[in-house]
Formats: structure tokens, C-alpha cells, sequence
């Protein structure tokens, strides 16, 4: 059986570790676009593409220009992590099942939706940013295995949070009955 003391300290762990990661997350996402490669903490997110990163970091209004594309997918990941830290604020007050809990949840999944179609359009204004003044022009619009499964998994999301929120408006109804 689990305490719910241990709730609370991984809740107030998990709260602290989002807002973490809230912080380092525009840090992390411009780095790429200001540092050289060998600065990279990993690969670019994103993909820049058939783009050569020999003369990277681009120049300061590609660099400004991709900074902002990148902030489009990686804004649905900021508001993720802040709702998962209001989230956890409630598991760390005992609040498990609560209305507050079923909107936070309904807006998580409508973020990882926004997220992966934001990703998509993203890769290719990168594409396009990053090889419209090049020799050889062109827009790279993909649609993978990769990106099926999390669309697949984001509209999962979207499902099981429209089902918690009609189970729970159907028993605030039954409960005015009794």
C-alpha cells in the first residue's frame, strides 16, 4: 500500500523537477541556433535537414528565425510542463480526482496534439529557412512512422481526457439525483 506521505514527496519532487525544466527548456532550444555544433548538447531538434553544419551557427537573422520556429512546438512543451507542475501541486495536497484534475489532464492532451502537428510544421519552415538562399531551394515535408504514432498517441490522449470529463460531468448529474 502506498502512503500517501510518499504521494505527496514524489508529487512535490515532480512540481519542482517541471518548473526545473521549464526553465532550462528556452536555453535548451536556442542553443542549437547560437552555438557551434561540437557545443550541442545533442543532436538539433526538430532536424535541420540536408543542411551542412560545418558553417553552423547560422547567421544571426537565420539564427533569430529558427529560434522562433523552434519555439513553436517547444511553447506546447513549456505549457505542458507548467500544467504538469499544477498537476502535481494537487496530488501534493491529497487532490487526486477533482474537477481541477480532469482540465489539467484535458489540457495536457490538447498540447501533445498541438505539439506534434506544430513539430511537423515546424521541420519544414526549418527546411525552408535553412536552404532558401542555397544553391539547391527546398521544402522538406515529412510524414513518418514516427509521426503516426504520436499523433496516434496524442489523439489517445484527446479520447481518454474527453471520456474523464464526461464520466465526471455524468456524476456531478447522478449525485444532484440522489
Amino acid at each position: 500500500m502506498v502512503h500517501p506521505n510518499r504521494i505527496r514527496t514524489v508529487s512535490q519532487f515532480m512540481r519542482h523537477l517541471c518548473l526545473l525544466l521549464l526553465i532550462a527548456l528556452p536555453f535548451y532550444l536556442a542553443h542549437h541556433w547560437l552555438l557551434p555544433v561540437a557545443a550541442w548538447i545533442d543532436g538539433m531538434p526538430f532536424d535541420a535537414g540536408r543542411t551542412p553544419l560545418s558553417d553552423w551557427p547560422p547567421a544571426p537573422a537565420k539564427s533569430i528565425a529558427g529560434i522562433l520556429l523552434t519555439f513553436l512546438p517547444g511553447s506546447c512543451v513549456a505549457l505542458a510542463l507548467w500544467r504538469l507542475r499544477q498537476l502535481f501541486t494537487l496530488y501534493a495536497q491529497g487532490i487526486y480526482f477533482a474537477d481541477d484534475n480532469v482540465a489539467l489532464y484535458t489540457r495536457l492532451s490538447n498540447y501533445a496534439l498541438a505539439f506534434v502537428l506544430l513539430v511537423m510544421l515546424a521541420k519544414s519552415a526549418i527546411s525552408v529557412l535553412l536552404s532558401y538562399d542555397g544553391p539547391a531551394p527546398h521544402i522538406s515535408v515529412s510524414f513518418t512512422h514516427a509521426h503516426l504514432f504520436a499523433l496516434f498517441g496524442a489523439l489517445v490522449l484527446k479520447v481518454i481526457t474527453w471520456v474523464m470529463a464526461a464520466a465526471a460531468s455524468l456524476e456531478r448529474e447522478n449525485q444532484s439525483f440522489v
